[in-house]
């Protein structure tokens, strides 16, 4: 096997011009497909990067009665939080822009307010810090001024420095105490989005001016669960569903014509993946394509070339060498 290494070697680098037309086809059709099953990965199958076991969340998505795709208010989170069975844990969340620091040195960032379970019902990794404690998911208004960095925007504006954990960071002028940082894995619950903080949603009108947490008529939240061991996504369907009728016919005002499904995390509306999923199956198809092109492409460049050395196997064959060590030493240039 080590003769043959060598010779092999030896073969292909008298042959640069061969040898480069090969290795360049080949990286190019594995790049291609590559990039995009890593794409398909990343959005459709695994989006939800830095959460633990996804497979086993599932979206809760309300529905008008013209089949339009609606989000959740607070009251109905909770009700869905409390109800269901299906369930480990239901969080809740919205995205917002907000500004931090002082007067004439803001800088914008992305933020995302979330429900005080939202870490813990994740399994996210905490590389500096910790999440919300118990008191700090109390929901009570301003009960919470506390926020989470990500590693990313940490490292950014902050330089990794670990006293940062403890202090305190305007944002949108309100102080908010810095409580740990999660790993840069985690991007946040939408998609083709990537956020640098999580405030408790409790701080909503501190932080944003406004209070929607009583509010069943305002629907600004986008809800995912953690499915129990052994729930599939079409059972805790059902129970959802059942659930949004209950509460149309208890809050008649606020909710009726407004149904609910639980979906898996690749059908959630909120997200890149409703908009990238058929053309990344499209591309994707088209890349696996290339790369049998390209494979064939060089297999019949092999082939030839294999022609072209009859007269060597022949020599081969005749000084004693066997079927099987031919095969050998093609396969290893191969």
């Amino acid at each position: 096997m080590g003769n043959d290494l060598r010779y092999t070697i030896r073969t292909l680098s008298r042959s640069p011009l061969f040898t480069a037309v090969c290795i360049l086809s080949l990286g190019f059709g594995l790049g291609a497909a590559s990039t995009m099953f890593n794409f398909m990965d990343r959005v459709l199958w695994r989006p939800l990067a830095g959460v633990a076991e996804q497979d086993q969340l599932a979206g809760i998505v309300n529905r008008s009665n013209t089949r339009e795709w609606l989000n959740s208010s607070y009251p109905d989170y909770r009700d869905y939080r409390d109800k269901t069975r299906s369930f480990s844990g239901v969080i809740a969340h919205r995205w917002q822009p907000v500004f931090v620091g002082t007067v004439g040195e803001t800088e914008r960032a992305y933020a995302q307010m979330v429900s005080g379970n939202y870490f813990g019902v994740l399994g996210v990794r905490v590389i500096a810090g910790r999440t919300f404690n118990r008191d700090e998911q109390q929901e009570r208004a301003g009960a919470a001024p506390v926020v989470v960095l990500s590693e990313r925007y940490w490292a950014r504006r902050y330089g990794r420095d670990p006293a940062v954990v403890g202090s305190t960071m305007l944002v949108n002028r309100f102080p908010l105490k810095v409580v740990g940082v999660v790993g840069a894995e985690f991007r946040g619950t939408i998609p083709g989005l990537e956020f640098e903080m999580w405030i408790p949603m409790v701080m909503h009108r501190e932080v944003m001016g406004s209070y929607f947490l009583e509010n069943r008529a305002s629907r600004p939240l986008s809800l995912y669960g953690r499915l129990k061991r052994g729930v599939s996504v079409a059972e805790a369907n059902a129970e959802v569903a059942q659930l949004a009728a209950a509460l149309a016919r208890e809050y008649p005002q606020q909710n009726e014509g407004v149904s609910a499904e639980a979906v898996t995390v690749e059908g959630h509306p909120d997200g890149a993946q409703r908009l990238l999923r058929e053309p990344l199956y499209a591309l994707t198809a088209l890349g696996v394509v290339v790369l049998l092109l390209v494979c064939a492409n060089v297999g019949n460049l092999l082939l030839a070339r294999a022609e072209g050395r009859r007269k060597e196997f022949a020599i081969r064959r005749g000084l004693g060498a066997s079927t099987a060590r031919l095969m050998r030493q093609i396969l290893i240039e191969s």
